[in-house]
């Protein structure tokens, strides 16, 4: 499993390619050999963190 913890107004998350090839190439191959990849958002109110909801991951 790899869990991506997100801070923000997020919509979805998807990796950029065009910043890092490698990383992309080596999220997708671990997605299609049935690792689960979560994003998750949270918010932090700078003394609290709070837990917001799960977000879609786009890899294609």
């Amino acid at each position: 499993m790899v869990i991506f913890l997100v801070f923000g107004r997020a919509k979805y998350l998807k990796p950029n390619e065009e910043t890092d090839q490698k990383f992309c190439k080596i999220l997708k191959e671990a997605a299609s050999n049935q690792v689960e990849i979560l994003a998750i958002r949270l918010k932090f109110d700078g003394k609290s963190l709070y837990y917001v909801g799960k977000l879609p991951v786009k890899l294609n």
